[in-house]
């Protein structure tokens, strides 16, 4: 799972209702990719050997081996895109934090109504964005 430590968030009328201490399954969102994406061989194999994949939305990746897939991927490209695999509506994405040995300590995320932003325009507008919060934020954890 992925915990919720620290949220901020927007006076819209529809929000998403996720509270400091909210878990969320790791696999199935994107800051869990991220945290996943980085952890080793051994500890990741463990942690799919446990997991249920539970189909939440058609969009849910639905197997072991595609997360894997997905997981090499969001290890290269360096964030996470998750778009309506938890839940119809909701787009996110995120980025890791790095401390001071070059390990992801945390993950940042943005998430939208997938009717406010396009995928394409997340990873154009909100991408470059996090990835200079998160460069920040790095520097707060060394």
């Amino acid at each position: 799972d992925i915990l919720y430590i620290a949220r901020a968030s927007s006076s819209r009328i529809m929000t998403i209702d996720l509270d400091i201490g909210s878990r969320l399954p790791a696999w199935a969102t994107s800051m869990g990719r991220v945290l996943l994406s980085h952890q080793p061989e051994e500890k990741l194999n463990d942690m799919l050997a446990r997991v249920t994949m539970i189909r939440y939305t058609p969009q849910t990746v639905d197997s072991v081996a595609k997360l894997r897939t997905e997981l090499k991927r969001v290890h290269q490209q360096g964030y996470a895109l998750n778009d309506q695999e938890l839940e119809m509506g909701l787009r996110s994405l995120a980025v890791p934090l790095f401390n001071a040995q070059g390990q992801v300590q945390a993950a940042l995320n943005v998430g939208v109504h997938a009717g406010q932003m396009s995928a394409r325009e997340m990873i154009d507008r909100v991408l470059p964005e996090l990835q200079k919060a998160a460069r920040e934020l790095t520097l707060l954890l060394r």
